[in-house]
């Protein structure tokens, strides 16, 4: 494999993983109060759609994959073991602050934070990087 096909494969390996993870964490707070609407998937569809991070991923890739994660989520009653360590791929200041930033602009969809999603972001935020704990609460 050539240098450059190498930087490539990285690059959307690097994609893959950011895009999975802002997945994750919008349906940790989408669940927050025990299900996902319409104006949560919303708002997640859109943050893809416009990310610049997350550039190859379009508004039906969005949506798809939030509506899968939905029925995961509902068919298993919560995320399955291990699905928060998705979370934790995502290791530079750029990816945390995405996938962060999806989390608060989804539980923000309905127009408010309710106490269940405040605590979902928090673990989220203590899934990504535990220093992050008590910064924005």
């Amino acid at each position: 494999m050539s240098p450059a096909a190498r930087g490539e494969a990285h690059r959307t390996y690097l994609e893959e993983t950011l895009f999975e993870a802002v997945v994750t964490a919008s349906i940790v707070v989408a669940f927050a109060d025990g299900r996902a609407d319409a104006s949560e998937r919303s708002e997640f569809a859109s943050f893809i759609e416009h990310s610049r991070w997350l550039p190859t991923f379009t508004l039906a890739d969005a949506a798809e994959a939030f509506d899968s994660r939905v029925r995961q989520f509902e068919m298993t009653s919560g995320l399955p073991e291990g699905e928060m360590g998705s979370l934790q791929r995502v290791s530079d200041d750029i990816g945390i602050c995405e996938v962060v930033r999806a989390a608060e602009l989804v539980a923000l969809a309905d127009g408010c934070i309710q106490p269940a999603e405040m605590e979902a972001l928090r673990r989220v935020r203590s899934a990504m990087c535990p220093s992050l704990i008590g910064v924005r609460d």
